[in-house]
C-alpha cells in the first residue's frame, strides 16, 4: 500500500512537472543538483574524493567517471554499504534461478546486459523504485492512470523496479525473454494487452505474427526498449499494428529519455543533466555524460556513457523544452574505424550510414549484421537475399570511397547468426579496438 501511495505521489509530481523555457528547466536542475550533492557527498567517500577541494558549485568540473571506474570503486561509491561482491552474487543467482524478487538490505539489484563486453550493476532503493515508477507511468501511458491499461513488458530480466508499476488501476505482467514463444502466445491471448513493450527485435517476432493472422492485440501503443531501434524494425512494427512506435530510451544508469505523442524522443532532461561531448564540430553527433538528479544509492554524477546521440533539426511540434533526438545511433563500438586512403590515421564510418547503405543496396534484404574484423576486414551476413552480396558489397566499397577510406576486403558469412532472445540484437559491430589515432579524422 506504502509503494502505491508513494508511486501515485510521484506519478502526479511528474505530470504537473512541465517546463515553459529552457531557462526554467536549467534553473531546477542547478536547484535539484545542490539538493543530490548535500545527500549524496556525506555518504559516498569516493564522491567526495572526486571532488578534492573543489566546492560543490563547481560540480561541472570533477572528473568524468565511466563504467569500469564505477565498477573498480562501487563499494566506496555507493551509499548503502552494499560491496560489489554481494552486490554480483544477488544479481546473478536471480539470473540463474529468474527470480528477481531478492534484495540487499532493501534495495534491489540487477545486471545490465553486457553487450559492451563488462556487465554493469545497479542499485536501486525503494524510494527511487517508487519514484521510477511514478514517472515512467507519468511519461508513457497515453490515456493516463485511470484508463484500465493491460501492459506486456517483455524483457531479459524482470524485478523489484519492474513490479513497482503494479496499481489497482493498472494491470502489469512481465514477460520473460527467455520463456519459450508458445508461452508468450498463450499469455498474450489471455492478457490482450492495451500497452505492449519490448526489444525490437521481438516485437518484430510479434509483428509477423499479429501479418500471419495468429496474433490479435487490442494495443493502443507499442514501445520499444532496450535495443537500438533500426529503421528497419521501426517499419516492421508500426505496418503490422498500424501506429506510430514509441520508445523508452533507458539503461543500467537511468530512465534515459522517451517519445512524445508525436513519437519524437526526448531526453529526459527533467530527471537528469546530459552533457555533450561532441564527436564533431558543431552541434552534430554527441556523447552524453549525464547526471542523475535524483540517485542517491549509486549516484550517478558526470558519467560517460557510451552511446552516440543525434540530435532533431528543429523544434518538435509537441513544442517540449526537452531535449529532441533524431535518434540513438548505438554504441561507440559500434563505429566502423577504415584506414584513411592517403597518410596516417583513420575515416570514423558511423551505424547510420552502414545501415543505409545495406538497406539502399537492395530491397529483398530482409535482414542483416556486418561486423569490421579487423581494419581492413568486413563480415557480411545477409538474410533473405543472398544473392545482393555482390550489390551490398559495392556499396560499402562505395561507402569507403566517399569518406576517402582504403577499401576493405568484404567477406560474405557462412549463414545468418543465430542469436538467444536475451541477447540484445546488434545489427553493425566492431570487434577490434583501433590503435591510438595519429592522423585526421572523418
Amino acid at each position: 500500500m506504502r509503494d502505491s501511495l508513494t508511486t501515485l505521489f510521484r506519478y502526479w509530481e511528474q505530470r504537473r512537472r512541465v517546463f515553459a523555457s529552457r531557462d526554467q528547466l536549467e534553473h531546477f536542475q542547478e536547484k535539484q543538483v545542490r539538493r543530490l550533492l548535500r545527500r549524496v557527498v556525506p555518504g559516498s567517500d569516493f564522491t567526495r574524493e572526486r571532488f578534492g577541494i573543489l566546492p560543490w558549485e563547481e560540480w561541472q568540473r570533477i572528473p568524468v567517471m565511466d563504467k569500469p571506474m564505477l565498477l573498480q570503486h562501487f563499494d566506496r561509491l555507493n551509499t548503502g554499504g552494499i560491496s560489489r561482491e554481494e552486490a554480483f552474487a544477488v544479481a546473478r543467482q536471480a539470473e540463474r534461478t529468474r527470480d528477481f524478487k531478492p534484495q540487499l538490505q532493501g534495495v534491489t539489484v540487477g545486471l545490465s546486459s553486457g553487450t559492451s563486453g563488462r556487465q554493469g550493476i545497479f542499485l536501486v532503493s525503494r524510494e527511487e523504485r517508487c519514484r521510477w515508477a511514478g514517472t515512467i507511468l507519468a511519461k508513457m501511458l497515453p490515456r493516463g492512470l485511470l484508463a484500465g491499461e493491460r501492459v506486456a513488458f517483455f524483457l531479459r530480466a524482470g524485478g523489484n523496479l519492474y513490479e513497482t508499476v503494479r496499481t489497482r488501476c493498472l494491470q502489469f505482467e512481465f514477460f520473460d525473454l527467455m520463456d519459450e514463444m508458445e508461452r508468450h502466445l498463450s499469455r498474450l491471448k489471455r492478457l490482450l494487452p492495451t500497452i505492449l513493450i519490448g526489444p525490437p527485435s521481438l516485437l518484430v517476432e510479434l509483428s509477423r505474427l499479429v501479418n500471419e493472422g495468429i496474433l490479435h492485440l487490442p494495443v493502443v501503443r507499442v514501445i520499444s526498449v532496450a535495443e537500438v531501434l533500426d529503421p528497419l524494425d521501426r517499419e516492421v512494427i508500426e505496418s503490422a499494428f498500424g501506429q506510430v512506435l514509441h520508445q523508452v530510451y533507458q539503461a543500467t544508469e537511468g530512465f534515459l529519455g522517451a517519445t512524445c505523442s508525436f513519437g519524437v524522443l526526448h531526453l529526459n532532461e527533467d530527471l537528469l543533466i546530459f552533457e555533450k561531448e561532441f564527436i564533431e564540430a558543431g552541434e552534430g553527433r554527441f556523447i552524453p555524460i549525464i547526471t542523475d538528479l535524483f540517485r542517491i544509492t549509486l549516484p550517478i554524477i558526470r558519467y560517460r556513457l557510451d552511446d552516440i546521440l543525434v540530435p532533431r533539426r528543429g523544434p518538435c511540434p509537441c513544442g517540449s523544452v526537452l531535449l529532441a533526438l533524431d535518434r540513438v545511433d548505438g554504441r561507440c563500438d559500434d563505429v566502423f574505424y577504415w584506414p584513411a586512403l592517403e597518410g596516417a590515421g583513420w575515416r570514423r564510418i558511423y551505424p547510420d550510414f552502414i545501415r543505409k547503405a545495406v538497406v539502399e543496396a537492395d530491397g529483398a534484404v530482409r535482414d542483416f549484421r556486418v561486423r569490421q574484423l579487423s581494419p581492413g576486414e568486413v563480415e557480411l551476413s545477409l538474410e533473405g537475399a543472398a544473392t545482393a552480396f555482390p550489390r551490398v558489397s559495392e556499396a560499402l566499397l562505395a561507402l569507403a570511397r566517399r569518406n576517402q577510406a582504403q577499401p576493405p576486403v568484404i567477406r560474405l558469412a557462412n549463414g545468418f547468426p543465430t542469436r538467444n532472445r536475451d541477447q540484445k540484437l546488434r545489427r553493425i559491430e566492431r570487434c577490434f579496438t583501433p590503435e591510438a589515432v595519429s592522423g585526421p579524422l572523418a
